[in-house]
């Protein structure tokens, strides 16, 4: 049996004083690290609150999450569910604050052409947590570790040296920005994304520690055809394709909208207004 991500069940036998064996999934002890995570808001947040809310239904689900702010804003919408509605059963929150070096770092990175000093303080962040991690599993041990988010392959964390089957994904960020698109971009835009360009194509063959964690995963999930080719081609691992967020609708279901000759098209746009997210297309 896969559970979302494809994590496995692990089926044990269970005698009953009245009849003979039975086979029952065994709810396993599972460590998930989504840094992102919250009821109330969308992108990497929803998806690290929904899939551990809902892996929480079949097994013992430890998530670790933070912040980098000092608000600490993930801490407070957690806090804010658990006293509204209370914890999924088989959920346990494992928050874990930004130290000082963290904080400052990440009011660095809101600086004009500072934008990738956020990946040092993200990266201190995951030791931090890899620390509290290794206490816990010390106490009591888990089965597996699954890295679900911040998705970008450039920081796969710390937990895949562990020593237990080390689940990555769904990982994304291999793709480029087309230059013909960068025309529609404001000149700090543009800037900012003409370099993450040039960096992309240097890093995405791969630091040490990402490699590692690949060559370590038991399962690694893409997002694009350029994740995947990155992950198989570059690193040399198997990958399976897995959007991140979406949903299957049945065929019948799906039926075209017809409108009336004259009759306007009208559209919402959910989403904020930056270059890379390519409204002018629509």
């Amino acid at each position: 049996m896969l559970l979302p991500f494809g994590i496995p069940t692990v089926e044990s036998s269970r005698l009953d004083s009245t009849g003979p064996s039975t086979t029952m999934p065994k709810r396993l002890r599972v460590l998930v690290s989504a840094y992102f995570c919250s009821p109330y808001k969308g992108s990497e947040s929803g998806l690290g609150w929904n899939i551990v809310s809902r892996m929480a239904r079949h097994h013992d689900v430890t998530v670790l999450c933070g912040d980098l702010r000092s608000e600490q804003p993930t801490l407070c919408d957690l806090e804010r569910y658990k006293n509204e509605h209370g914890l999924p059963p088989g959920l346990t929150i494992l928050h874990v604050p930004p130290g000082r070096d963290v904080r400052l770092l990440n009011q660095i990175h809101g600086w004009p052409g500072l934008w990738f000093v956020y990946y040092e303080a993200y990266r201190r962040w995951q030791k931090a947590a890899f620390r509290a991690a290794e206490r816990h599993h010390r106490e009591q041990p888990f089965d597996l570790v699954h890295h679900l988010n911040i998705i970008g392959y450039r920081e796969p964390g710390y937990l895949w040296q562990l020593g237990i089957p080390f689940f990555w994904g769904p990982v994304s960020g291999a793709p480029v920005v087309p230059s013909a698109f960068l025309a529609d971009f404001s000149p700090a835009q543009k800037l900012r994304w003409i370099t993450r360009n040039l960096i992309n194509t240097v890093q995405k063959r791969g630091t040490a520690r990402c490699l590692r964690a690949a060559r370590t995963a038991e399962r690694i999930w893409t997002v694009s055809r350029e994740d995947r080719e990155m992950v198989c081609k570059l690193w040399g691992v198997e990958a399976e394709a897995m959007l991140e967020t979406g949903v299957k609708t049945p065929d019948e279901a799906v039926r075209p909208l017809q409108k009336q000759p004259g009759e306007p098209l009208r559209l919402v746009w959910s989403g904020i207004f930056l270059g890379i997210k390519a409204l002018p297309l629509v």
